[in-house]
């Protein structure tokens, strides 16, 4: 009996070092979505955000030294009117 408790511990310990925890067809549908979730470009996220701050009364300024580097200020909470 311990020598199986101990296969079966070594055999945990490597699943969990590995990482090897998904099923085949599971892991395929994972490796999906990261290459879709990879596939959002720059400009949409921008563009998203964009109109996310300007909604909220904010701009997506540009750095003037880094061009392509934005800042932003986090708009304030807005109360919901019921």
């Amino acid at each position: 009996m311990e020598r199986i408790a101990q296969q079966i511990f070594e055999r945990a310990r490597q699943v969990l070092e590995q990482d090897d925890l998904l099923l085949p067809q599971m892991q395929a549908q994972v490796e999906d979505y990261c290459e879709r979730l990879v596939a959002v470009s720059q400009e949409r996220v921008k563009a998203m955000l964009e109109g996310y701050l300007s909604a909220h009364g904010e701009g997506l300024p540009e750095y003037s030294r880094r061009p392509g580097v934005y800042y932003f200020m986090k708009p304030e909470k807005v109360a919901c009117q019921s």
